[in-house]
């Protein structure tokens, strides 16, 4: 029998040092700071000061000198592109997304010598949230199935740019009443669920935040965890940067660290839709998910959670936001139902036809073999041990807390190794999490 292949580096993270930091101090974007911010290679740098060059001399207004660089950058050739947010590729692709267009807008003017600021909006009340929030409204008025009979979503059906999940977008900002819209022909930014002035270095944050959010996904751990820190050391009060904190921490098993992010995002949270769902993640008060859910329903994940929290307190209710849920996830271009019924099938199958639930996590077999949650609820569904061969075939078992999980439910089968249980008792068995995820498991 093949061993789980397991990153053994503890998450090391220096918490007092990252948390002992405060936000840098506003100061004008030269050309030197711009590029040492970012990051950039030579090559990168050489490229953005050609782009300045080719577009000339600017006007003295941030604003007239911010549409004279998007429509030159249109002239050329940019667009918009949804994954390209690193300063490299959007110049590469001549394209990239609300983080990446806006960031290299931000670099030339940077160059010209601009103090660069930007709006960070959260939801912002474009036309695809109009569509959104109509057929969030049409599933919970009934127009699609009755309350009584829940309809579950079964395949993704992705609409065009239907996102159903928080967006947090970039606009460069003039003042208080004005910021430039970068992404579209539209040059007034949206109104949105709640908006940020923030600075170039907070800005810059966002890249190494979404990279370490993209290694996280991929299971790239060491790189997501050192680009993290990057993150919080250039923008240390960023909400969205300590959750993928507090998830790396998670998965290394790392109380203090843990704590220190937990800490920081009941801190920051301001109340926002997002900022609320995120509380109810750490704390499990139900009144958290709740304003969430009413304060914005199209958000996809934050409706399953409020549907999870109700799952014993009101059944009938937590079926049809269940059912919801699941076409939210099913119509987004973002969000995939694979990971929905992975998540939510052990409580899907006591409220609805268990026979049925299974069959549709069986028809997302191919998408989720690389999540390691997938096999370990079919194999909690189902008692099949095939399903833990499955995955340690799709070497899916990368970090501590993983390695956890697969012994705790592999007991009693051959997949049980007594002495690597041993070893990370030995090595965790003082940790909160450890423990918790032990009580959890005894549980259930």
């Amino acid at each position: 029998m093949g061993e789980p292949s397991v990153d053994t580096n503890p998450y090391t993270r220096n918490s007092e040092t990252i948390l002992r930091l405060t936000t840098a101090s506003h100061r004008a974007s030269t050309e030197a700071q711009w590029a040492k911010t970012l990051g950039l290679t030579d090559e990168t740098i050489r490229q953005v000061r050609e782009l300045a060059q080719a577009i000339g001399p600017l006007p003295e207004r941030i604003e007239d000198a911010t549409l004279k660089i998007k429509t030159s950058l249109s002239s050329m050739g940019f667009h918009y592109r949804i994954d390209t947010y690193s300063l490299s590729e959007v110049i590469k692709s001549k394209g990239g997304n609300c983080l990446g267009y806006p960031m290299l807008i931000g670099a030339i003017l940077s160059e010209h010598g601009f103090d660069v600021r930007y709006r960070m909006q959260t939801n912002p009340k474009d036309a695809i949230a109009d569509a959104e929030s109509k057929f969030a409204e049409e599933l919970l008025t009934g127009q699609y199935y009755p309350y009584h009979y829940p309809q579950l979503a079964r395949r993704d059906e992705p609409k065009d740019q239907l996102r159903f999940t928080n967006l947090d977008h970039l606009a460069i900002h003039v003042d208080d009443s004005y910021a430039i819209e970068t992404t579209c022909s539209r040059d007034r930014c949206f109104k949105a669920d709640a908006e940020q002035v923030i600075n170039f270095t907070q800005a810059a944050a966002l890249i190494d935040m979404e990279r370490s959010l993209q290694m996280t996904c991929s299971g790239e751990f060491q790189g997501a965890r050192d680009a993290i820190d990057r993150s919080l050391l250039l923008w240390c009060d960023n909400i969205l940067a300590w959750e993928i904190s507090a998830i790396l921490s998670f998965e290394y098993l790392d109380t203090e660290s843990f704590y220190a992010a937990k800490s920081s995002i009941l801190r920051i949270q301001n109340g926002t839709s997002r900022d609320m769902a995120l509380a109810y993640k750490f704390t499990e008060d139900n009144e958290y998910i709740k304003r969430s859910f009413e304060e914005n329903c199209c958000d996809a994940q934050s409706v399953a959670l409020y549907a999870y929290s109700l799952r014993q307190t009101d059944p009938r209710e937590a079926a049809f936001l269940f059912s919801v849920a699941s076409h939210l996830f099913s119509q987004s271009s973002m969000l995939k139902l694979g990971s929905f019924y992975t998540t939510y099938a052990p409580a899907l199958c006591g409220l609805f036809e268990a026979k049925s639930i299974k069959q549709i996590l069986n028809s997302f077999a191919a998408t989720q073999r690389g999540d390691l949650r997938y096999h370990l609820t079919q194999y909690q569904l189902t008692d099949k041990p095939s399903f833990l061969a499955s995955a340690l075939e799709a070497e899916t078992i990368r970090t501590p807390r993983q390695k956890l999980e697969f012994f705790l439910n592999s007991r009693g089968t051959k997949y049980y190794d007594q002495r690597q249980w041993d070893e990370l008792h030995e090595r965790f068995g003082r940790s909160d999490i450890y423990n918790q995820l032990l009580d959890a498991y005894r549980r259930r």
